[in-house]
């Protein structure tokens, strides 16, 4: 990952934004910069979850389109956050629903850390530029890419059809890093914004419909998520990252972040 712009500006603002270090014994993680995460708005959906229709056929047959889920009661949240290491971390929570059924939801807890540019990028999500060289340079300079913590990225359900699950989520392809960025990003338009590639962690997920746990067989559960991000100012309070420390990641400039709006 280059260094560019982001942390030397954010870093130089949270006095002003009152920032909120979260100590540990082991470090002290401090927000450094938040979102708000809406869908991507060419295709207007947060979060698209394959797989459910299997267990959903008594609500009707459903279709494509109900695999689509948005954010619940406004926009979810991202933050990043940085220790005193230098090592850049990030969290993506909220509540998203399914756009025809109401009772059908998860809150989304989704712990991440930064990573250097991924040997893989020009196999994944491509910048929306002319050929594939110049989205590949583009990607490789301008976006930013982190993977899902172990452990500590979950989607779960304390009411609704899924009341009692607790999915934990992984990358859909190890080498497929979460991207950060605008020109493509989220993997649909133009706008500053993030999207993921993920499946179910099949070891450590309890599924459960209507109350009664379901198997939930290897990349049963899988799908995406597409968003545009707008920086907010940081929040003079926030809940603790559940899983920020001890993640042995490396330190990282983690500098292109700041010149998107948006």
């Amino acid at each position: 990952m280059n260094s560019h712009s982001f942390l030397s500006g954010a870093i130089a603002g949270i006095t002003a934004l009152s920032a909120v270090a979260v100590a540990s014994p082991a470090s002290a993680y401090t927000l450094v910069s938040s979102y708000e995460a809406t869908e991507a708005t060419r295709y207007n959906f947060a979060a698209v979850i394959n797989g459910l229709h299997d267990f959903d056929n008594a609500d009707g047959a459903l279709t494509r389109h109900d695999r689509v889920f948005v954010w619940d009661n406004g926009p979810g949240t991202f933050n990043i956050y940085e220790d005193n290491d230098g090592n850049i971390t990030a969290n993506l929570s909220g509540r998203i629903v399914n756009k025809k059924f109401s009772d059908h939801y998860w809150d989304v807890d989704i712990d991440f850390f930064a990573v250097d540019t991924p040997s893989s990028l020009k196999g994944s999500r491509h910048a929306i530029r002319a050929t594939d060289e110049e989205k590949y340079a583009w990607a490789e300079e301008n976006w930013d890419f982190f993977d899902f913590t172990a452990g500590s990225a979950t989607v779960s359900a304390d009411g609704g059809r899924y009341a009692g699950s607790s999915i934990e989520l992984k990358q859909m392809d190890a080498t497929k890093a979460v991207q950060m960025g605008d020109n493509g990003a989220n993997d649909h338009t133009k706008d500053f914004g993030l999207s993921t590639w993920f499946t179910a962690d099949t070891n450590n997920s309890t599924f459960v419909v209507n109350g009664n746990q379901q198997t939930l067989p290897n990349r049963f559960f899988y799908g995406d998520f597409n968003l545009n991000l707008k920086e907010v100012p940081v929040p003079e309070s926030v809940p603790e990252p559940t899983a920020l420390l001890g993640l042995g990641s490396v330190a990282l400039g983690l500098t292109r972040m700041k010149r998107k709006k948006g």
